[in-house]
């Protein structure tokens, strides 16, 4: 959602509610800490009765957001190792508005059991962002290199999921958009296998699995 300059969000009392933000644009803060500013991509967990204070800078003010009212969404952040009222800034926010996007649906439609659909894709949100949150970067990753890490896995997610697929070298590194050797150093470097081996090793074990389950020759 996207606000014009100025625009403020002030709860003194808190929301009632727990509140989920992922700011899209620099932001005026408060009571998150020392932090007076949040910039894009930043996050934050409100609860019931946290002060609830922001407002947009000069370029506005543009966020991904929901209200939740979940007895036991506290667990949940403590579970996940998510903190509460302190803004903290996920690896890669890209998937939060579909998953928001989802529960709005959910909500709006009211199919049937849509109560526990939401409560199902709160806590893949929270699980999301722990991994986003507390990923194990390899050692000495640069800038450069870590932005590229969320397409990698994506893309490795997607092998994985297709793997009668004529993969290859040359035709994975086309879909991130590098030449074949930056993308099978960087595969090895994300992963510590080469692209090739990896492939290799995710259909034997596919294959292992259908002769276990006796549903393949």
């Amino acid at each position: 959602m996207t606000h014009p300059a100025g625009f403020t969000v002030n709860r003194p009392q808190g929301s009632g509610c727990w509140v989920f933000v992922c700011f899209r644009s620099p932001v005026q803060i408060r009571h998150c800490g020392p932090r007076t500013e949040a910039q894009p991509g930043d996050c934050i967990w409100y609860a019931p009765d946290s002060p609830v204070w922001y407002r947009g800078a000069t370029v506005g003010l543009s966020n991904d957001w929901f209200h939740l009212h979940h007895d036991g969404c506290g667990d949940l952040l403590a579970h996940y190792h998510l903190p509460v009222q302190t803004l903290f800034r996920p690896f890669h926010v890209d998937f939060i508005a579909p998953l928001i996007n989802r529960m709005q649906d959910e909500v709006m439609l009211q199919r049937p059991h849509w109560p526990e659909a939401v409560g199902l894709l709160t806590e893949e949100l929270m699980l999301l962002l722990s991994r986003a949150v507390h990923l194990d970067l390899p050692d000495g990753l640069s800038t450069a290199e870590a932005a590229h890490l969320p397409r990698f896995a994506a893309l490795r997610t997607e092998i994985v999921q297709n793997l009668d697929q004529p993969w290859s070298t040359n035709s994975m590194a086309a879909r991130i958009n590098l030449s074949p050797p930056r993308f099978s150093a960087l595969y090895r470097r994300f992963f510590g296998i080469s692209p090739r081996q990896d492939l290799i090793n995710a259909r034997l074990h596919l294959a292992k699995e259908l002769l276990h389950s006796g549903g393949a020759t």
